[in-house]
């Protein structure tokens, strides 16, 4: 190899090392943890979902009918509200709708949700436990 075969050779190398102005974090820090849930046959899957806080949740309803996905106080009732802080209503919704569970949300905090058009309509009762 000659001089400046080996400049080139050199050059591509330390690009390649360095990166093209791309940061030196990595992407999954600077962007939010994803996840999804359907609705279909009034039905909510999965069942249960395990997030860490931050994560943006994409809701797809697959039936043809409005759906919400709303957070409960408990898992045994049908009332909109929180859990040590945390709560959801997307509104009524055909598609798809998001989410942000909050990057405060304490580990270990399980929110029920349901869908208030429904109601007792739904066919489970489903969770989202923050990890």
């Amino acid at each position: 190899m000659n001089s400046q075969s080996n400049i080139t050779v050199t050059a591509l190398v330390l690009l390649s090392v360095l990166g093209c102005g791309g940061s030196s974090t990595p992407a999954s820090s600077d962007a939010g943890s994803s996840a999804v849930i359907t609705i279909q046959n009034f039905t909510f899957s999965p069942q249960n979902l395990t997030v860490p806080a931050g994560t943006n949740i994409t809701v797809k309803n697959m039936d043809g009918v409005s759906h919400t996905v709303t957070s409960s106080t408990t898992p045994t009732s049908f009332t909109p509200g929180s859990v040590a802080g945390v709560s959801f209503d997307t509104g009524p919704f055909m598609g798809t709708a998001n989410f942000t569970i909050p990057t405060g949300a304490p580990s270990g905090t399980v929110i029920p949700y349901y869908c208030k058009v429904h109601l007792s309509g739904m066919l489970n009762r489903p969770t989202i436990t923050i990890q």
